[in-house]
């Protein structure tokens, strides 16, 4: 539900933190400088009234609706997560300390490599410069990664700043939306070839390749046949009348004392 804080709410915001939006898997992760005391105070990201992350969200194409601050946690169904590189909050971004604003570079390395998302967006290009000891970065593309992320910069999206206009930012928004597409098909098809060469590796280790093993040949062998195969015949089943059949025809003679045997 979205309500305004009072005066005396804004200012005993100061130093509070902001759960992150975050789970395994994000296509990407937004990351912002530190709070601000509205946001702060509400206990949402971006809530500002005039912070434009929302409605660029939604005007490049990341989620269906303009979502609201107070739905920030809505944005996992999209894939999406928010975090900041500063936890506390603070009315500017200027009263936050270098050594800060590092140990938030660190941090953030943490999160990427237990979370694993796709690109990590760092919003607002001083802050990175100074996070990541990049001076010369610029907004776009890094030429480095953070853990296994892709990583971005993108322009602070507060309403005070005023050297990007909404077009401008729906349009750089719209080029890391691009991107993260871009990613996904990508690993999919690694992920599909990866799996055709196990399937291939378990064929080969197979007997007969494709075909059944040996077990299944031979359960399909009628069973005499197999045991005539493998060796395995059982023993006859005694008949009377075969015996009395095999006694008849074998020959006879008398022995000196007059009892019947057998001949051989």
């Amino acid at each position: 539900m979205r309500w305004k804080p009072t005066s005396e709410q804004l200012l005993a915001a100061r130093g509070k933190t902001i759960p992150a939006v975050l789970a395994a898997d994000l296509r990407v992760l937004f990351c912002g400088i530190n709070p601000s005391l509205y946001s702060g105070a509400v206990g949402h990201h971006f809530a500002r009234p005039g912070n434009r992350f929302w409605k660029v969200l939604h005007a490049a194409g990341f989620t269906t609706r303009e979502v609201s601050p107070f739905d920030d946690r809505a944005l996992l169904a999209s894939r999406l997560g928010v975090t900041n590189l500063v936890e506390r909050a603070t009315a500017t971004a200027g009263e936050l300390r270098d050594d800060e604003l590092r140990a938030g570079a660190e941090r953030l390395t943490r999160a990427v490599r237990r979370y694993q998302p796709g690109i990590v967006a760092v919003l607002g290009v001083a802050a990175y410069r100074v996070a990541f000891g990049h001076p010369k970065a610029a907004i776009g593309p890094q030429p480095r990664t953070l853990g296994s992320a892709r990583l971005w910069v993108l322009p602070n999206p507060s309403g005070l700043n005023a050297h990007y206009q909404l077009d401008a930012l729906t349009s750089l928004f719209f080029e890391l939306r691009r991107a993260s597409e871009t990613g996904e098909q990508v690993a999919r098809r690694r992920g599909a070839m990866k799996a055709v060469r196990e399937d291939a590796m378990e064929e080969k280790k197979a007997p007969f390749g494709n075909g059944p093993n040996e077990d299944t040949l031979t359960s399909s062998i009628p069973t005499r046949e197999r045991q005539e195969t493998t060796g395995s015949m059982p023993d006859p089943v005694p008949d009377p009348a075969v015996d009395d059949l095999e006694r008849a025809q074998i020959p006879t003679k008398v022995d000196d004392s007059g009892t019947t045997r057998r001949a051989g």
